[in-house]
């Protein structure tokens, strides 16, 4: 253990060998080094040959970060961020090392050589490359972390660079013990560093992995030599808990979680996961791809999602399980995933994992390109979030046929109002291997029970008349588009025109601040926290500063709320420090906020996958919560008009198909069923209370407004 070393505060080549006095002992005693220095080369490896086979036959490994040795125009070139001309100029660089071994024709160079080429090869050391984005300077940093069994860690930071010339230099080294009072904030600090370094997260510098090149000429040296230390226990089998890739322990599957991984196995490692929203659907879809790694030991993982920030929200998921994902939304996430590709085909690594856009996925030019050359096509799994989107026709470039592993996720599967988009998502992931809708989800105790209350709101009798002008204009143009499909886009216009008269209407935002007024007086201001409202567009501002000046702590989610405000809000409202939250569409797909309790519902498009994924977000689970509540304003014609035109009927057709969806799953489904049924009777439709929503929404085919389906 390394508190069994007896370490100096300070460590000087003028009156010791740094590498016999403090490096080997260091290595000898460690499982992880971690090395980031200016200067590196192999001859290094031949002074501490001894510590470094002692830390791999102690199951450990090495980390490096350093500066190749660069001429000043290649330095230039890599700084621009010139990828070509950097995959080359690593690899001249690094050749020209590996090239002055070889032709060294001592025991010495072939020993250090193939030490560092099996090294490489066996996965124990991890070499990465630091170039500063500025014109000047270059990586001068000199420190290193070595941590043992227990845990405890040595960091020490000085003026050493690792080769055999700094060994005639006067150089030293401070040194910092963890288990010593007052030392262990620096070591931390240097361990942060070099992890934050090795991730990318220095604006001070720009990583580079090894190129593959460069790993396939180190594998030609190693098939030519005997490995130079005994692995025997370290390369061994790996246990489940001890694979790279694995179902995180904290984390444990419910039975339809197991089931619907079954099932997709069972079809032949394809298959749509329709469950709703807040079961669980990304943790089953990683579950089965650590799987498919635990069998085949090696993945190349391809997540794609619809949103920016739906990219790291899985990138966080993806991590639990070991997965190191390259996101499209990084700068340099191109040049990343090509280098990688290129180590995964020659063998050096065994995972790959891109969590991608929709968009960035389809893209011919770009990752599609990269994703054709990953030679072992089985070892790829698909998995699409929100697979309805990829139904659209500028999406379906990225349904590979040659990716035979293949997962769906998606509350709705069905398009709206596109059956050729629907068959084409059903036709690439083929069955539905499971369907765990709301009602079930709450029943087994997966979701929260909620109560669903509607608020009738009559129309004004200028909406109304506006209303019935704009349905005739709209017919008008459905009935011109048989002939003319041109006339189709016009009455979709109208269409949306004629649907904003009801999520738009004063009445309705009138009814909702007296709802709103009476709640919080009823349970008190500081105590109405974790509440949503859906808002209309346009009227956003004005909702939230009528909140704000009921005293109520208020805060905005619109499109343009960046994903580090979004996620700074979120977790503010989480906490209660935030009471409410105005939002229109942008917390509509894929957005984690299980706190919420409260929601009211001012405005939804006809499209009933908004409103269903709406409600599954309020009804994730979460330290105590027992019960959420749902307000809807639904819009009613005026009880005064009475016409026999279809005018009522669509209004109230298309509000009550809402009306059902919340009302069929609702805690306090028997007590809100008489009203319902009474304002439906006026006009002799009482009958839609016992209808499915498809089923309402079958009848009003070229009465919707047409919600945008990408």
């Amino acid at each position: 253990m390394l508190r069994d070393l007896t370490l100096e505060y300070v460590y000087d080549s003028s009156e010791n060998s740094i590498v016999e006095k403090l490096f080997l002992p260091l290595l000898e005693h460690s499982v992880l080094y971690r090395r980031g220095v200016g200067y590196f080369t192999s001859g290094w490896l031949s002074l501490n040959i001894k510590g470094i086979r002692s830390l791999i036959e102690r199951n450990g490994k090495a980390e490096l970060i350093t500066s190749p040795h660069l001429l000043a125009e290649d330095f230039e070139a890599m700084q621009r961020g010139e990828q070509a001309k950097t995959d080359e100029t690593l690899y001249e660089a690094l050749m020209h090392e590996l090239d002055s071994l070889q032709q060294e024709n001592t025991p010495s160079a072939h020993e250090t050589l193939a030490l560092l080429a099996w090294l490489v090869a066996d996965g124990l050391l991890d070499i990465k490359f630091a170039i500063p984005r500025n014109k000047k300077g270059d990586f001068h940093d000199k420190f290193a972390v070595f941590m043992d069994e227990a845990g405890d860690r040595v960091a020490i930071h000085g003026s050493y660079n690792d080769s055999i010339h700094a060994n005639y230099n006067g150089e030293s080294f401070s040194v910092y013990c963890s288990w010593v009072e007052g030392q262990a904030p620096y070591v931390v600090k240097h361990d942060e560093r070099f992890s934050r370094l090795s991730a990318g997260e220095n604006d001070f510098f720009l990583m580079y992995e090894m190129p593959g090149l460069v790993r396939a000429k180190l594998v030609q040296i190693m098939e030519h030599s005997e490995r130079p230390y005994d692995i025997s226990t370290t390369l061994a089998a790996p246990k489940d808990d001890e694979l790279q890739i694995r179902i995180p322990s904290h984390i444990r599957l419910h039975g339809y979680q197991e089931e619907a991984i079954q099932e997709w196995e069972k079809a032949g490692q394809r298959g749509l996961f329709s469950m709703a929203t807040g079961t669980g659907k990304t943790i089953t879809s990683l579950a089965a791809a650590a799987k498919v790694y635990k069998v085949k030991r090696k993945i190349s993982l391809i997540i794609s999602v619809p949103f920016k920030h739906l990219v790291e929200q899985w990138d966080g998921e993806a991590r639990e399980f070991g997965f190191m994902p390259v996101l499209s939304t990084n700068r340099d996430w191109l040049f990343e995933a090509n280098s990688l590709i290129d180590d995964y085909n020659h063998g050096f690594e065994d995972v790959l994992c891109f969590i991608m856009t929709h968009q960035s996925n389809a893209d011919q030019n770009k990752f599609l390109r990269l994703v054709k050359k990953i030679r072992d096509k089985e070892s790829i799994l698909f998995i699409g979030d929100e697979a309805h989107y990829l139904g659209a026709s500028y999406l379906r470039n990225s349904l590979l046929p040659e990716i035979q592993m293949r997962i769906g996720l998606s509350a709705t599967p069905e398009r709206w109002r596109d059956p050729g988009g629907t068959q084409v998502v059903t036709d690439y992931f083929e069955n539905e291997v499971i369907s765990f809708g709301l009602e079930k989800a709450i029943e087994q105790g997966f979701l929260t029970p909620y109560e669903f209350t509607p608020h009738y709101v009559e129309m004004g009798e200028d909406d109304y008349q506006e209303y019935k002008k704009l349905s005739i204009r709209i017919m008008q143009h459905f009935q011109a588009a048989k002939k003319d499909a041109s006339r189709r886009q016009a009455a979709n216009i109208l269409a949306a025109q004629r649907a904003n008269l009801l999520n738009r209407s004063e009445a309705k935002i009138e009814t909702f601040f007296s709802v709103l007024h009476n709640h919080v007086s009823e349970i008190g201001r500081e105590n109405f926290k974790h509440t949503i409202v859906y808002c209309p567009e346009g009227k956003h501002r004005e909702i939230l500063r009528r909140i704000a000046n009921l005293g109520l702590r208020v805060q905005e989610i619109v499109a343009d709320t960046s994903n580090m405000e979004r996620k700074v809000i979120l977790q503010a409202f989480d906490r209660g420090d935030i009471q409410v939250i105005v939002a229109m569409k942008c917390l509509d797909e894929g957005v984690n906020v299980p706190a919420t309790k409260r929601a009211y519902f001012l405005a939804s498009t006809s499209n009933p996958r908004q409103f269903i994924q709406r409600r599954g977000r309020i009804l994730r689970r979460t330290f105590n919560k027992e019960q959420a509540f749902i307000h809807d304003f639904i819009m009613i014609p005026p009880s005064l008009v009475r016409d026999e035109s279809s005018a009522p009927e669509t209004i109230l057709k298309r509000e009550f198909a809402r009306f059902v969806e919340f009302y069929l799953c609702a805690a306090n489904r028997v007590s809100i069923h008489q009203p319902a049924y009474g304002v439906l009777e006026r006009y002799r439709l009482g009958y839609l209370l016992s209808l499915k929503p498809e089923e309402i929404y079958a009848t009003l085919s070229g009465e919707l407004e047409e919600d945008e389906n990408k």
